[in-house]
């Protein structure tokens, strides 16, 4: 018995010690508040004395003005036009990848029609016909596809599978 009213009167003190540590951070909370908004209204000629230890020698301090100047990048001044010039040039263009899957093909007096999808959109294509993105049929056989990238004239072959 004696032991949970010990337990108890320690579970107090800690909860009275944790209250009384609370009120002081906020005392010193509102002071550091106090400071810093007459720190501001200090003009940068006006030299701070207070809180200056001994052994500065009293040196006078001075309030740097708000710089209001929006950021800018540091490493500007090393990148030159020419560098990114250099890179575009050096960047070989490549095919995108083929965005179009095969979904089923059908023959009309020997003219065959392609369904293709982009995951979104389903397209019913002929040879010579032309899709989203720069792509356009060029020949469609009975097993295969060809998709030309008309920016770059690359050719990619897409499997339709063999007819039954």
């Amino acid at each position: 018995m004696v032991r949970n009213y010990g337990v108890w009167i320690a579970l107090l003190l800690t909860l009275a010690a944790c209250y009384w540590v609370d009120l002081q951070e906020a005392e010193n909370a509102e002071e550091a508040v106090t400071v810093a908004v007459n720190q501001t209204k200090v003009h940068a000629q006006k030299p701070i004395t207070k809180g200056l230890s001994s052994h500065r020698n009293q040196e006078e301090l001075i309030l740097r003005s708000t710089d209001l100047t929006p950021p800018q990048n540091l490493f500007s001044a090393l990148a030159t036009d020419n560098a990114e010039a250099e890179l575009a040039e050096n960047q070989v263009p490549t095919t995108p990848a083929n965005p179009y899957t095969y979904a089923g093909k059908i023959s009309e007096d020997n003219i065959w029609t392609v369904f293709l999808t982009d995951g979104t959109n389903n397209f019913a294509v002929k040879a010579g016909g032309e899709l989203q993105g720069g792509w356009r049929v060029k020949r469609i056989q009975r097993e295969e596809l060809t998709l030309v990238y008309m920016p770059l004239k690359q050719e990619i072959k897409l499997n339709i599978g063999a007819t039954l």
